[in-house]
């Protein structure tokens, strides 16, 4: 990425010297119908040459911006969980069927969580690796906090309203995780691209 950008830049570069050049010859005789077409003609390949420092630039911050995304996505599940918890606590949380059990969402709140170690470990290392593995790594630790999240509300609606000390608990559990991934993937951020010796 880093190349690209150096490359593209210099490509800017002299684009840029060759649309001054242009414009000399223009300003000296203005009247000149090929001297004008030149400047038109640099003047579009500067624009060009603007646009791939652009997307040069973008492919460098990809898994910071993915990163950007997912601690805001993180944000959103600890709000939606801290209204979760208010109903809880006002005792209104309920199963859409009263007959679930707690027993009947353990397992998949289980794999979830485990999926959700080997997504942080692949998002730690992410932020030593390319920016489109960083962004990957980011967004799967995301799909799957999303999904924890659903499953433990799911498990502690299933615990049924007259257990809301044990429903605010379970999501409590929940949204300090959200939390610790929320500051994983800023961290994260801050280290991507950093030397593996480097405090961030």
């Amino acid at each position: 990425v880093a190349n690209r950008i150096k490359s593209s830049v210099q490509d800017l570069g002299s684009a840029c010297i060759d649309l001054t050049k242009a414009a000399g010859s223009c300003q000296s005789n203005p009247t000149d119908t090929y001297s004008q077409r030149d400047v038109s003609d640099n003047a579009r390949t500067v624009t060009e040459k603007v646009s791939f420092v652009l997307a040069a630039l973008q492919a460098g911050s990809r898994g910071t911006q993915a990163c950007i995304n997912a601690a805001s996505t993180v944000s959103g599940i600890i709000g939606d969980l801290d209204t979760t918890i208010m109903f809880a606590t006002a005792g209104t949380l309920h199963a859409e069927n009263e007959k679930e059990t707690f027993s009947d969402h353990r397992e998949n709140i289980l794999k979830t969580a485990k999926a959700l170690v080997e997504d942080t470990k692949t998002l730690v290392a992410g932020a030593a690796s390319s920016q489109e593995q960083l962004a990957v790594a980011a967004q799967n630790a995301v799909t799957t906090i999303i999904q924890l999240a659903e499953v433990v509300k799911l498990g502690a609606a299933s615990l049924g309203a007259n257990n809301s000390d044990a429903q605010v608990l379970l999501i409590n559990a929940v949204k300090d995780v959200a939390t610790a991934l929320g500051d994983l993937v800023q961290a994260t951020k801050a280290a991507s691209g950093k030397s593996i010796h480097d405090p961030a």
